[in-house]
């Protein structure tokens, strides 16, 4: 093959990819066409999202924290029991084994162990430690 027919083939290959590349910018930009349907899911997403900004803000309700570790048999018990009893949502358990850089963490030297407060908040203070089979009275001890 002659360097004629070398320089032929490369400037056929550099077309194509021009106007390949051409072709996708062509279609990156250009817009769907007008949907009154689109438009108007849009128009009320929008109210809503204005909504929700100027709509007075709820206090957050805190949550018991249970630190404690996936290898803990009192740990691996309490979690369960806090599922079966219904009141998982006033709770937050971090297993301090799979975040050891978690907040509150580096404090714990027993498992499970109870704060009245959600992870991460200042000043929060231990309100139980160990196990218990009663969920209810823990979230009534650290709840007080």
């Amino acid at each position: 093959m002659t360097e004629r027919h070398r320089l032929g083939i490369v400037a056929a290959i550099a077309s194509s990819l021009l106007i390949i590349l051409g072709l996708e910018i062509l279609r990156r930009l250009m817009k769907p066409p007008y949907d009154k349907k689109v438009a108007f899911e849009e128009e009320e997403k929008e109210k809503k999202t204005q909504a929700k900004a100027t709509a007075p803000k709820k206090e957050a309700k805190k949550k018991v924290t249970m630190y404690g570790a996936s290898w803990c048999g009192y740990t691996r018990k309490e979690k369960a029991a806090i599922e079966a009893s219904g009141l998982a949502d006033s709770f937050t358990v971090v297993d301090c084994d799979h975040t050891p850089d978690y907040a509150g963490c580096d404090s714990v030297k027993s498992f499970p162990n109870f704060y009245n407060c959600s992870p991460g908040d200042e000043g929060c203070v231990p309100c139980h430690r160990g196990y218990s089979e009663n969920v209810a009275d823990i979230l009534k001890k650290c709840s007080a």
